[in-house]
């Protein structure tokens, strides 16, 4: 009889997995009915041993079995078990099935969709849950699951848990990551609970915008062909759309200089700049007027701020991005490092602003972590500048630190990485007040981004000095707000003739938004899904005060917004106005899903209703932030109203928005906001010059731009 051998490595393997069996538990006998306590003829839990043997044990320690073999004794650990109603479950049963459908919706191929389950979390049937546990007994996992990183603590952390960062998927289908703290994942999430409260035959009538996010980084970046990037507008019209410039995103126009210095400084943007002759080579010539990028940059800005109308049949459709395909050319590939300077570093941070503007955020990212690591190749983050320098990488600082507030990721640059002085005053520069301000302010923001605040990590223990609770950031918040001089303070009526004050008080009052609404979206939570002792748990120990705060930091931002626009010519906001207006209204939309019709209430849908018609008037010229901001408001808008009528609440938004739209002081404000043009303020300069600039870059720019 011939004896076959089996190969060393599969005998080696059947040897260690049985190792493995010996030392873990067998799953529980599915066959084995459930007996009464007292007539129980064995213990109610064996040890380890007796139980992969199953043999009785004694339930001692060691028990009898163990101590005739000499077998170490062992039983395992206590195990948490969670009671809830069949209410409760039967109402979990019923949103995952709608959860299943959306995403079905959103992505139709089955291996993506499993492809991007996985990379979630690991969700499974029942069938699969049985077998997956029974596994998970044998070979257990050393690292800590998503949920025990986001167990609530006691420090006020844990109503934060339930906002997430996720992919979400352009109109491509390219898929990009937004964290925690961006507005387009707790939009998503609110999407998603909202129709988690609907039955499915409802969902199918309504559209989607589930798992994505509309954003111009899909679009090719601007590009120039056969054109003379050195070209330039004439002097006059220079000079006027640099001022224009500088009293949106500076220290102010000449006749109006911010008494603050501005929040941001981004270079001289006083010079008028004047075209270099042609050497007749065109690399030559490009080479010699690389300097220029960094005007081209900011005409390309001007020219999109002063836009206010749709471009007419005929017209070239953006001519803000042929300023910054110009400057592009002139710039060349912002890898090559050949020739590094500060001043490419200006040029870098300025086109990440402008691209900003263009609701480009991802782009914008990139050229903010090429200009950082720029920055830290030429010395500057330790020191070796002087002023103009310095105030060049603290603007790259603190647009590096909202980049990744609206994004919802690391910022490039830690704090602990810098070494450079904050600004000082300067005889030849603006004061610096403003700037060390918001350097301050965007340092707050760092903290409450890569804290466990909202990004909790899995090897954060609740009692490190890392971690940031509500009230610590609330603190903070407040303690920056008293240390401001009194060149940065508002008036009693909370407002402010400086633009840049203005802006300043709308970034602080947007982070105390970004504190405190995941304690409003829980009490909106609390008031619309049915009680239970586990949910109830979690809401009492949220604070009543903190949706308070949250809604007055709000009320406060839409009137400094409205405000802000009658100091600017023309009366607009720019993208990061736009951002805080959204997010105050996010804020009013929730509290209108509470249900209660009071004065607040009303207040709440009048600012929905603004914000819809100022983000449609946006959206008209082009911009495609305040066309996602309005088609946003509009979903949320009917699923609130679908929900509402669900419930049977009193309150229907549709109905209030049409009384509040009888009011005559709502037609008299929304009329102000609505003029495109207006009077110039005072002290703001030669109004008919200003008006001949729009005028060429609306009808005439053929007469002045031959070489296009």
């Amino acid at each position: 009889m011939s004896i076959i051998k089996m190969p060393r490595g599969k005998e080696d393997e059947q040897q260690q997995e049985k190792q493995q069996q010996q030392q873990q538990r067998l799953p529980v006998n599915p066959r084995r009915h459930k007996v009464p306590p007292a007539q129980r003829k064995r213990v109610a839990q064996a040890c380890n041993s007796c139980n992969l043997r199953r043999t009785r044990c004694s339930g001692e320690t060691p028990c009898s079995q163990c101590a005739a073999s000499s077998r170490e004794c062992v039983y395992p650990g206590p195990s948490a078990k969670v009671f809830i109603s069949r209410t409760e479950l039967d109402d979990l049963k019923r949103r995952v099935e709608a959860y299943e459908k959306a995403l079905q919706d959103v992505m139709p191929d089955d291996d993506k969709r499993k492809e991007l389950v996985a990379r979630q979390g690991s969700f499974s049937t029942p069938s699969e849950t049985s077998s997956a546990s029974a596994s998970q007994q044998r070979f257990p996992s050393t690292s800590p699951s998503k949920s025990d990183a986001m167990t609530p603590t006691d420090d006020g952390a844990g109503p934060f848990s339930e906002i997430e960062g996720r992919l979400l998927h352009d109109n491509l289908g390219t898929a990009r990551f937004h964290g925690e703290t961006g507005e387009k994942a707790f939009v998503d999430s609110l999407n998603i609970f909202l129709r988690g409260l609907l039955p499915t035959s409802d969902l199918s009538t309504l559209p989607s915008s589930v798992g994505r996010c509309e954003t111009s980084d899909s679009r090719p970046l601007p590009s120039i062909v056969n054109v003379d990037p050195r070209w330039l507008p004439p002097p006059n019209t220079t000079r006027t759309m640099l001022s224009v410039l500088r009293s949106f995103i500076q220290d102010g126009s000449d006749d109006r200089p911010s008494p603050t210095g501005g929040i941001y400084w981004w270079g001289d943007l006083r010079s008028v700049p004047s075209a270099t002759p042609s050497i007749g080579h065109v690399e030559a010539d490009i080479r010699n007027a690389r300097r220029l990028a960094f005007y081209q940059t900011a005409l390309g800005l001007a020219c999109r701020i002063v836009s206010t109308g749709t471009p007419a049949v005929g017209q070239i459709p953006d001519r803000s991005e042929q300023f910054f395909a110009r400057a592009t050319a002139l710039l060349g590939n912002p890898l090559d490092v050949s020739r590094p300077s500060v001043g490419e570093v200006s040029v870098l941070t300025l086109m990440a602003f402008f691209l900003l503007e263009s609701d480009r955020k991802e782009a914008a990212s990139v050229y903010i972590s090429v200009a950082v690591r720029l920055s830290a190749a030429l010395g500057v983050t330790q020191g070796f500048v002087e002023e103009r320098g310095k105030r060049i990488f603290w603007t790259l600082y603190v647009l590096d630190r909202w980049l990744s507030y609206l994004l919802g990721r690391p910022p490039t640059i830690l704090d602990e990485a810098i070494q450079l002085p904050l600004p000082a005053d300067a005889p030849s520069l603006p004061p610096a007040a403003g700037l060390k301000a918001h350097i301050s302010l965007s340092r707050i923001s760092g903290q409450i981004v890569s804290s466990q605040l909202y990004h909790p990590s899995p090897w954060r223990q609740s009692g490190d000095d890392s971690v940031l609770s509500t009230d610590t950031a609330i603190s903070m918040l407040d303690q920056w707000l008293h240390s401001l001089p009194q060149s940065l303070r508002l008036s009693p009526e909370g407002l402010s003739n400086d633009a840049a004050t203005c802006m300043l008080h709308m970034y602080h009052n947007q982070l105390n938004i970004l504190a405190l609404r995941p304690s409003l979206l829980s009490m909106v939570k609390n008031s619309l899904l049915p009680q239970s002792p586990s949910s109830s748990s979690v809401h009492s120990n949220i604070p009543p005060s903190y949706a308070r705060d949250c809604l007055a930091a709000a009320e406060r931002n839409m009137r400094l917004g409205r405000h802000v626009a009658t100091l600017h010519r023309p009366r607009r906001l720019l993208h990061t106005g736009l951002h805080f207006i959204f997010n105050a209204v996010l804020c009013f939309f929730l509290q209108s899903l509470t249900g209660r019709v009071d004065d607040g209430s009303s207040a709440a849908a009048r600012e929905i209703k603004f914000a819809i018609e100022l983000f449609d008037r946006e959206a008209q010229t082009g911009n495609m932030y305040g066309m996602t901001c309005s088609r946003v408001l509009q979903e949320l808008q009917s699923l609130a109203a679908r929900v509402q009528n669900r419930s049977a609440t009193p309150m229907d938004v549709d109905q209030v928005f049409e009384e509040i739209g009888q009011s005559p002081a709502w037609h008299a404000l929304s009329s102000s906001s609505a003029s495109e043009g207006g009077p110039v303020p005072e002290g703001s300069g030669d109004a008919a010059l200003f008006d001949e600039v729009v005028s060429w870059m609306e009808k005439d720019w053929a007469a002045y731009n031959m070489d296009l």
